[in-house]
C-alpha cells in the first residue's frame, strides 16, 4: 500500500526545495529600486495591454495609482489624462516585477525585494481584504489604505526585514505541511511569515494577520526569481483579463492566447455576474509547482471545488511538472497536450469590477509556442 503521508511529506520537501536560496531582503519604493524607469510608466500585470482595452477593473488601478502619484486631484482628472495618454502601461514582468490581479505598480509604491546577491525579483504591498485595488475596487477606502499599508511597510517591516531576511523555502514547506496551495490559500503561509518576524512588535504582528494576503505578492515575487533564476525556458507567464501569454528567456515578444474567465464558486449574493478573464501574474507561483500544482497538499480547496475541477486534475502535476527541476516544462505540456491548472481569483467583468470568488483557469496549448499569432512586440 502506498504511504501517503510519505508520499506528501517528500512533496513538500520537493517543493519548498525549489525556493531554496530565495529571501525577502526588504521593502522600498519602486522608483529607488528602479531608478531609471520612467515615472510616468505604470505597470501592469500579464502580456501588453493597450491602453484604450483596458478592463474596468485595471482602469480604477490606473487612476487610483495616478492620485496617489499626484499626478491627478481626483477620479476626474485621472481618467481626462488617461484617455489623453499621458501615462504609459507596460508589462510587469518584463523589468523584474510581478503584480497581483488588476493592481498596477507606480514609481512612489513600496515593493517586497525578493532574491539574493545575484537577482532580485520584486512585487507591490497589498491592502488587505476587499476592497482594494488588486480586486478592480473603485473606492477611496483602498486609496487611504495604500497609503497606510505603505507607510507600514517601510517604516515599519524593512528595517526588521533589512536585519533578518526571510526563506522562503521555509516559509513555502510550512504552508504546505498545513494545507496551503501558496496560492488560493496562502492563510497559514503568513502565518508562517509573521513567525519569522518573531522580533516584530505586536501591534505589527496583528496589522500583519489582519491582512491574511499579505504573503502571497511575496510569494510571487520568489516564483518569479525561480523562473528567471532557473534553466526553464520561461522567464514571465501572467494575464491582463484580455489575453494570458508567456515569454521565453532571450525573447522580447510574448506568446499569447485570449483569457477565458477563471472557474469556480461564486461569492454568495454576486452570482450571475461576467466575469473577467484570467488576471494577474500570480501565474508564476502555478509554474513553480505550486497553486494548481499543489492542489492535492490542500484539502480544503479540493472540497470546496469538487464541483468545478476537470476531470483530470489529479495527474495534471505529473503530466506538466519537470521531475528533475519541479517547475511546469513547456516541453511536457506540448508532449502529453495537457495544460496546466492555475489558481487566481474572479474579478468581476463589468463596471462594478471587484472580487466575486476563487477559481482556477488553463490556458490554451497554442499559448506554449513561441510561433503564436497572438505574441505583441
Amino acid at each position: 500500500m502506498k504511504d501517503t503521508a510519505a508520499q506528501g511529506a517528500h512533496d513538500i520537501a520537493f517543493k519548498s526545495a525549489v525556493f531554496e536560496g530565495c529571501q525577502l531582503r526588504g521593502i522600498s519604493r519602486l522608483k529607488d529600486v528602479l531608478p531609471a524607469l520612467d515615472p510616468l510608466i505604470f505597470l501592469h500585470a500579464g502580456p501588453p495591454l493597450p491602453l484604450n482595452d483596458l478592463p474596468n477593473a485595471v482602469h480604477y488601478a490606473v487612476v487610483a495609482a495616478m492620485i496617489f502619484e499626484g499626478l491627478a486631484a481626483d477620479p476626474v482628472e485621472a481618467a481626462q489624462r488617461l484617455a489623453n495618454n499621458d501615462v504609459k502601461l507596460l508589462p510587469a514582468q518584463d523589468f523584474g516585477v510581478v503584480t497581483p490581479l488588476a493592481q498596477v505598480v507606480s514609481a512612489s509604491m513600496p515593493v517586497f525585494i525578493v532574491g539574493n546577491d545575484a537577482r532580485l525579483c520584486y512585487a507591490p504591498l497589498v491592502e488587505g481584504p476587499p476592497p482594494a485595488l488588486r480586486f478592480g475596487s473603485f473606492d477611496p477606502e483602498c486609496w487611504a489604505n495604500l497609503k497606510r499599508v505603505s507607510e507600514f511597510g517601510l517604516e515599519v517591516l524593512d528595517p526588521i526585514i533589512k536585519v533578518r531576511p526571510v526563506s522562503m523555502s521555509s516559509v513555502v514547506a510550512s504552508a504546505l505541511a498545513r494545507g496551503n496551495d501558496c496560492h488560493a490559500l496562502v492563510g497559514n503561509a503568513n502565518e508562517a511569515f509573521i513567525d519569522a518576524l518573531a522580533q516584530a512588535p505586536s501591534d505589527a504582528q496583528q496589522q500583519l494577520r489582519a491582512n491574511g494576503a499579505f504573503v502571497l505578492p511575496i510569494l510571487m515575487a520568489a516564483s518569479a526569481w525561480v523562473l528567471k533564476t532557473s534553466s526553464t525556458d520561461l522567464d514571465a507567464v501572467g494575464g491582463n483579463g484580455r489575453r494570458f501569454g508567456v515569454r521565453f528567456k532571450g525573447s522580447k515578444t510574448w506568446s499569447v492566447s485570449p483569457a477565458s474567465a477563471p472557474i469556480g464558486p461564486t461569492i454568495p449574493g454576486l452570482e450571475g455576474r461576467a466575469v473577467l478573464g484570467a488576471i494577474g501574474d500570480s501565474a508564476v507561483i502555478d509554474f513553480c509547482g505550486l497553486g494548481g500544482q499543489a492542489l492535492h497538499l490542500a484539502p480544503a480547496l479540493l472540497a470546496d471545488w469538487a464541483a468545478y475541477l476537470p476531470s483530470d486534475h489529479a495527474t495534471i502535476a505529473d503530466a506538466v511538472i519537470d521531475p528533475e527541476t519541479g517547475l511546469v516544462s513547456v516541453k511536457r505540456i506540448l508532449s502529453s497536450g495537457v495544460s496546466p491548472l492555475i489558481h487566481l481569483a474572479m474579478l468581476g467583468e463589468g463596471p462594478q469590477a471587484g472580487l466575486l470568488g476563487k477559481g482556477f483557469f488553463r490556458p490554451a496549448l497554442d499559448t506554449f509556442l513561441k510561433s503564436s499569432a497572438g505574441s505583441h512586440p
